[in-house]
């Protein structure tokens, strides 16, 4: 792992393999540097066959007063496999904000594992301190997530969780469950003795494919209220099938039995809506109250379907 105070890369291309890494970390007052990648054509991050960590990281350490720096990466692809990660985070006792984390493709942004492994594999923005977590925000023509990969910005402190938003101009496909269990998918989440307000979740395509156990998940399990889930598909949105742990694929506001604060609201707006053993629900079981589910449609099939409020 090389650490560093600030980076800027300009490249044809990049590729972090097997374990190796890039980090900016903070530690006393001051905040953490920016790391900046500029390419003409593909950044890669794999893990490889044995799944080793990959990762870029930002972070603000324990006790530290600065924020955390932020993530950019600019090329004409982006694969993120096996293991590798994003990671923007601060840690407990931090005083200051994570990084946010920008990702801008022309083309394809990829996250998978097909090694077959038990390796997670994503982006990741955590507040564990008292500021504000992170923002994941891509811009790509096509955002594919597959086999347990994840978009995750959550908090366990007293800020906010961070927000999460994708704006692609073809599609967004979530596919499948990964070998650890983990749905592929898209989530915010309050966790346990967590004080701030979840992250919301803002989703622009011509096409959303949710499918085989694929999700898209806000959810708080503590007093603060639930992020809302915001997905405009000018096309269609297409939730179909079961991954392998028999969980659907779906769209998810969800309230936990430690919850006190309110679920956020689910608003889709899309020209067709196809459900096919496919899930939107908006749950509580908590004390705090369930979301609202308003759909926009010209177009709502649904087949052996489910279509919750509770």
């Amino acid at each position: 792992m090389v650490q560093i105070n600030e980076n800027c890369c300009n490249t044809g291309s990049l590729s972090i393999t097997n374990g190796a890494g890039i980090s900016a970390l903070t530690g006393g007052q001051g905040n953490g540097g920016n790391i900046t990648i500029n390419t003409r054509d593909t950044v890669t991050f794999d893990g490889g066959e044995n799944g080793l960590s990959t990762s870029i990281d930002t972070a603000a350490a324990s006790n530290s007063m600065g924020n955390a720096g932020n993530i950019r990466i600019n090329a004409r692809e982006l694969f993120v496999k096996n293991g590798a990660t994003l990671n923007a985070n601060t840690c407990t006792d931090a005083q200051g904000n994570a990084g946010n984390i920008f990702i801008d493709t022309r083309d394809d942004v990829t996250f998978d594992v097909t090694n077959g492994k038990n390796s997670l594999t994503g982006v990741f923005t955590y507040a564990r301190g008292v500021g504000k977590g992170g923002d994941i925000q891509i811009t790509t023509d096509s955002l594919t997530l597959s086999n347990g990969a994840i978009l995750l910005a959550s908090s366990f402190g007293k800020g906010n969780a961070g927000e999460i938003i994708v704006n692609a101009g073809d599609a967004i496909r979530i596919d499948g469950v990964g070998r650890n269990g983990i749905s592929s998918g898209v989530s915010t989440t309050l966790r346990r003795g967590a004080e701030g307000r979840g992250g919301n979740i803002n989703l622009t395509t011509d096409s959303l494919f949710l499918t085989n156990g694929g999700i898209v998940n806000a959810s708080t399990y503590s007093r603060g209220n639930g992020g809302d889930i915001t997905i405009d598909a000018r096309d269609r949105i297409l939730i179909d099938g079961v991954g392998t742990t028999d969980f659907s694929s779906g769209i998810f506001s969800a309230v936990s039995s430690e919850g006190v604060g309110n679920g956020g609201n689910i608003n889709l707006t899309t020209d067709s809506l196809f459900l096919n053993r496919g899930v939107i629900s908006s749950s509580s079981v908590g004390q705090g109250k369930a979301g609202d589910i308003n759909i926009n449609s010209d177009s709502t099939k649904l087949t052996i379907k489910e279509l919750l409020q509770q």
